[in-house]
């Protein structure tokens, strides 16, 4: 039925603006499958014969949005619940609060990771140079400091959404709450960080992407713990970084020399905040 203004500010995740359809993650895994396909037509779609380069960047950018936009904010589906208008009383009532299955939670679950979690700008790296021309207006094409090899930051900042809604405090909070209430199939927090610790530490050989990742991991990680939250949710950031710091005490080790760089500066990072919580008590 109808979602209201109301509804939508209060976190009804099937409130959606542009979109009253039943079934929202099932629409967003669609629109994201169609910009993969489009991403796939980049060198032959992207630009015509006397266009200016900048038109490969445009053409990946309206791409890029179209795929990031559709499964950004579906973690409403894990702390939201949906509303019903229904009266006391009324026959066929239904009650004012409904939490969402837990199936559709772990559908919304997947699609961050398999699609948010894990893009790696859904482009070859052999285009990847395609990328490096803009144009703004009339002043002609121009390259600021990060332009000639802009894939690395476009994939970090659209993972750095997925991450840090999947790690914030009130969605585990929220998650706990719910998950108490909703029996033994419900999705809990420690299955959601399970994954999502899988997903971001799994590789044995991180590349360049899974490496800025993994740093903003950490970071959010440290951020989590320095908040006044429920003592489960601080407990749950605690294991998580120890559980980072074993891992990446193994990549110090690795014989790529820019693994083992990374998995050492992660290590110090991660001592130099416990120093700080035991003589601080940050």
């Amino acid at each position: 039925d109808y979602g209201s203004d109301e509804r939508l500010s209060l976190g009804d995740p099937y409130a959606t603006t542009w979109d009253q359809g039943a079934d929202p993650v099932g629409f967003a895994a669609e629109q994201v499958n169609l910009a993969e396909e489009g991403f796939k037509k980049l060198a032959e779609k992207g630009a015509e014969k006397g266009d200016g380069f900048d038109r490969y960047s445009r053409f990946f950018g309206m791409m890029a949005s179209h795929y990031n936009s559709n499964y950004r904010g579906l973690d409403r589906f894990l702390w939201g619940v949906a509303m019903n208008r229904d009266l006391v009383g009324q026959e066929g009532g239904r009650p004012p609060l409904v939490m969402v299955s837990p199936a559709t939670q772990r559908r919304a679950l997947d699609l961050l990771i398999n699609k948010g979690l894990t893009w790696r700008g859904g482009i070859p790296d052999s285009q990847r140079m395609l990328l490096a021309n803009k144009k703004v207006g009339s002043f002609g094409e121009w390259f600021d400091f990060w332009s000639f090899d802009p894939l690395p930051r476009v994939v970090n900042n659209s993972r750095y959404g997925v991450l840090a809604s999947l790690l914030d405090h009130d969605l585990l909070e929220r998650l706990a709450s719910q998950a108490e209430l909703d029996g033994k199939d419900a999705l809990t927090p420690i299955e959601l960080t399970d994954k999502v610790f899988a997903t971001v530490w799994g590789a044995e050989s991180p590349d360049e992407h899974d490496r800025w990742t993994q740093a903003d991991f950490v970071d959010l990680c440290i951020e989590g713990l320095k908040r006044r939250t429920t003592p489960d949710t601080t407990a749950l950031y605690d294991s998580l970084l120890n559980r980072v710091e074993e891992r990446c005490k193994t990549y110090a080790k690795s014989t790529d020399r820019q693994v083992a760089a990374n998995g050492s500066w992660l290590v110090g990072r991660i001592e130099r905040f416990r120093n700080r919580q035991a003589t601080e008590g940050v």
